[in-house]
């Protein structure tokens, strides 16, 4: 094998390595980057799930504290000043203002001189904190949108706040077809803790706040294809044409409507100071949705529903500021009763 390596003689001068040689080398130091390349990128990805999982962290304590000034958990959206019904405010809808749950916790996210800007008194749009995008709420793995112009200069979150089964103020669900093939038996209110048009203290967490998903991801493209009350059955969107994000600072409506279906008269008239509104999102793709989610969809299903981009699951946020990382195929009817925060059912172990 070494015959003709070394050439004979006083100066014993080395000859070259043969192709041969040459190829296995190669060959062996691309098996190793092999192997090393999975363990690199599971560090990384460990490393930011660790970083989201401090994001969530960090809002749960500022939800918290929002909640010992006020007594009360912030509302999923500000939309009407005062938030009257339409027959308490002389048939007419009060004019819609968009603020957000997280625009209300600003100060606990130290972000103190960003909430300073904000007047509450007017709506969102055409204030300068509509545009920002803060770290805190975007989470490492999720690239999301690159410039503004992506994103309509509205800033974005991962984050999105339990709106509980759906969009309506509340959540009673009874003698319902599919509900008793799920496995419920029996009459409940599955309704979140930002569930729209309610405003929630720490005692209405009757599940107990350990129990109690009060937020989760919700990545910047969404997924889809996914159907409902099933868990982990869609796939990500993959162009700006059909993502769908979360806007932070500003909650979507359209004819009062929080989402785009549905709802009652107790919401603001829709607001045409924005990107003009067609049918329920905004006219030009990608599509913005407020910062919350239905559980409607479980965890990467679709656009409505919870998502994430790290591998088997999502950050989920608890009522007691904890965050635990829950499997995308978990049980959908035990993803209902964990995002309800008075339904009297008990969740098995997930």
């Amino acid at each position: 094998m070494f015959r003709g390596r070394f050439k004979s003689g006083p100066g014993g001068s080395r000859g070259a390595f043969t192709l041969v040689e040459l190829l296995v080398v190669i060959a062996i130091i691309g098996i190793l980057i092999a192997l090393l390349l999975p363990a690199v990128q599971a560090a990384r990805e460990a490393a930011r799930r660790s970083q989201c999982t401090n994001n969530m962290k960090q809002i749960g304590l500022a939800l918290h504290n929002y909640h010992d000034r006020t007594q009360t958990f912030p509302p999923n959206i500000i939309l009407g000043s005062p938030n009257l019904t339409q027959a308490q405010n002389g048939g007419v809808l009060p004019r819609a203002q968009h603020h957000t749950w997280i625009s209300m916790i600003l100060p606990g996210l130290e972000q103190q001189a960003l909430w300073n800007t904000i007047d509450f008194k007017l709506r969102a749009w055409g204030q300068p904190h509509v545009s920002t995008v803060l770290n805190v709420l975007l989470c490492p793995s999720d690239a999301g949108f690159r410039d503004s112009t992506q994103s309509h200069n509205i800033g974005w979150t991962c984050y999105a706040a339990s709106e509980g089964f759906h969009w309506w103020p509340t959540a009673s669900l009874g003698n319902w077809a599919p509900w008793a093939g799920l496995g419920f038996t029996q009459t409940g209110d599955f309704s979140g803790l930002f569930t729209h048009g309610n405003v929630n203290a720490m005692r209405d967490v009757l599940d107990g706040t350990s129990n109690t998903v009060i937020a989760a991801e919700a990545n910047s493209w969404g997924f889809f294809g996914g159907p409902a009350w099933t868990s982990g059955t869609g796939r990500p969107r993959r162009s700006a044409g059909e993502a769908v994000f979360r806007a932070a600072f500003v909650g979507t409506t359209y004819a009062g409507y929080p989402t785009n279906e549905g709802g009652t008269t107790r919401f603001a008239e829709v607001d045409d100071s924005g990107p003009k509104v067609a049918g329920a999102w905004f006219r030009a793709a990608p599509y913005v949705f407020s910062p919350s989610y239905l559980a409607h969809w479980g965890p990467n299903s679709e656009w409505p529903g919870a998502s994430s981009l790290h591998p088997g699951g999502l950050n989920c946020l608890m009522g007691d500021a904890s965050v635990r990382f829950v499997s995308q195929t978990i049980e959908w009817r035990t993803w209902v009763i964990i995002n309800g925060i008075r339904d009297g059912y008990t969740a098995p172990n997930w």
